[in-house]
């Protein structure tokens, strides 16, 4: 806090939970990041999800203030189990768990909306940016980028499917 000058920070994420019983595995963690938010030394807390077997573990746990977890239309480096990628029925088990984490008033921060690169052309991109806008479970989202014609057009496919 004192490197970057500020007496809190907004979200401290676990980051990259990968194992079906990560809520055993970090429960110390996840007691120090309780005390720390009950300091006011951070406003939330959470974990990113990182493998469907953690995915499931996630809806009913009420300790997360945010899920940062992956989501994009056909299931492109979504949350699976090995070797699933894109497999049939791939997105909707994530999706169903998404639905339910925001349900219990958790917030659901998006990633992979690009599927990690791997929609090169703008109609892969505003597929996935429709199906993630029109989901209604996501509260925001991450996308990386490389050049600042891809934060615009980000930008505008986005406000496209919130207006419409």
């Amino acid at each position: 806090r004192r490197e970057l000058n500020s007496e809190y920070f907004d979200i401290l994420l676990l980051h990259c939970v990968r194992t079906a019983d990560w809520t055993t595995e970090f429960a110390k963690l996840q007691d120090e990041f309780s005390e720390a938010k009950h300091k006011k030394v951070i406003l939330a807390h959470g974990a990113s999800c990182h493998g469907l077997l953690p995915l499931r573990a996630f809806p009913g746990h009420k300790w997360l203030d945010v899920a940062l977890l992956r989501v994009n239309h056909n299931g492109t480096r979504m949350d699976n189990l090995q070797g699933q990628d894109n497999a049939p029925g791939v997105v909707q088990e994530p999706v169903s768990h998404i639905a339910k984490i925001h349900k219990q008033r958790t917030g659901v921060i998006g990633m992979k909306i690009m599927g990690e690169g791997a929609f090169r052309t703008p109609e892969e991109r505003d597929a996935s940016i429709r199906f993630v806008m029109k989901l209604g479970t996501v509260d925001s989202v991450t996308i990386g980028y490389k050049s600042t014609q891809e934060i615009d057009e980000a930008i505008e496919r986005i406000n496209t499917h919130l207006n419409s």
